[in-house]
C-alpha cells in the first residue's frame, strides 16, 4: 500500500493503516471521526493510485478500501458482495477454463437472488456474470447446536 501514497502521507499512512489492521487503538489514538477520516483518505488514495498497477496490487488494495469504507459507515463503500464476486472471478481467470471450483460461504452471499435483501448477494452477481454455469446450494437446521 505505502508504495502508492504520495511521500509526505507515507509514514503517517502506514501508521494509521496499522492501527487498524492490528487493532491497536489507545488513548492517544482512539478509533474516532478524525482517525476514520484518515484511514478512509489512506485507503482511497492508495486504491486510486493502483488502479492501473501491473499484477495484483489494484484488486487487493480496492477490496481494502472497500473494507475500510463499511468499516467507517462510508456512502461510497462498494458492495461486500461485489467486491465478493470480483475475488471470485480473479480466482478463476487463473484456473483452466474447465475448472470447477466450489466457493464455501453464508447462505445469504450465496443466494441467486435478492429476495428481500437490501442488496444484491454474491451468487446473484456471479449469476449474472456467469449465467448457468453458477449453482448455490444452501443448507439450513430448524434446531440444534453450534460451538467453537
Amino acid at each position: 500500500m505505502a508504495k502508492y501514497l504520495p511521500e509526505s502521507d507515507r509514514a503517517a499512512c502506514v501508521a494509521t493503516v496499522r492501527r487498524n489492521l492490528e487493532w491497536t487503538y489507545d488513548e492517544q489514538h482512539d478509533f474516532d471521526d478524525r482517525e476514520k477520516r484518515a484511514l478512509g483518505r489512506c485507503s482511497g488514495t492508495a486504491a486510486a493510485a493502483s488502479v492501473d498497477a501491473p499484477g495484483d496490487d489494484g484488486l487487493l488494495l480496492a477490496n481494502f478500501d472497500g473494507m475500510v469504507q463499511r468499516q467507517i459507515g462510508a456512502t461510497s463503500a462498494i458492495e461486500r458482495d461485489a467486491a465478493m464476486q470480483r475475488n471470485v472471478l480473479w480466482y478463476l481467470r487463473r484456473l483452466p477454463p474447465e475448472a470447477k471450483v466450489v466457493v464455501w460461504t453464508a447462505n445469504v452471499h450465496a443466494a441467486k437472488r435478492s429476495g428481500g435483501l437490501q442488496w444484491k448477494p454474491m451468487g446473484a452477481w456471479l449469476a449474472e456474470s456467469s449465467g448457468d454455469s453458477v449453482g448455490s446450494v444452501a443448507f439450513t437446521a430448524l434446531g440444534g447446536q453450534s460451538a467453537r
